[in-house]
């Protein structure tokens, strides 16, 4: 009896614990999705602060138009002061937003590398979740049989016999 109970608890055992690792695997895949989306969060604000970058800098440029044409200047001369400063902001602001952009794209490329990764991991523990359930029964049935009875096929359980003297077939 005892010996079914041991068999009856290591599949018991066993199933458990294949429910966990499906457990296990379904929150690595929605840690996946997670950090998809926290990578496509990253980029949105990474283009946010890159259109703030042009709105700044279009900001700078009509102001530097309005002051030359406040003092009587030519704003839209050609080689002009004004041109010059207005391509400076250009060349700056061009520079902050390839910057940023390059971000976006990086931060998208790394969230993607790292959903990968959770997949990855859940793809393993689902590949080993059925050698690890059938291992526990395995091992589980194995030590209800060592346990046994007086009919189990334990020799620890058997009758000895007699020490009959000699040395078997040497003596």
């Amino acid at each position: 009896m005892g010996q079914y109970l041991g068999m009856a608890s290591a599949v018991v055992s066993g199933i458990a614990g294949y429910r966990a690792n499906q457990a296990k695997a379904d929150q690595l895949k929605a840690e996946a999705k997670q950090a998809e989306i926290q990578g496509r969060a990253d980029a949105i604000e990474y283009k946010r602060q890159s259109v703030e970058v042009m709105r700044r800098m279009n900001a700078v440029i009509s102001a530097n138009i309005a002051r030359s044409g406040s003092r009587g200047l030519n704003a839209f001369a050609s080689g002009g002061v004004t041109e010059l400063i207005n391509n400076y902001n250009r060349r700056y602001a061009l520079k902050d937003v390839i910057a940023l952009r390059q971000n976006a794209k990086m931060a998208k490329g790394m969230a993607q590398y790292q959903a990968g990764q959770y997949r990855a991991s859940a793809n393993t523990v689902m590949k080993l979740a059925p050698l690890q359930m059938f291992a526990t029964i395995g091992m589980g049935i194995h030590q209800a049989q060592q346990i046994g009875g007086p009919d189990s096929g334990n020799p620890m359980t058997k009758a000895s016999q007699p020490y009959g003297g000699g040395l078997g077939a040497y003596g």
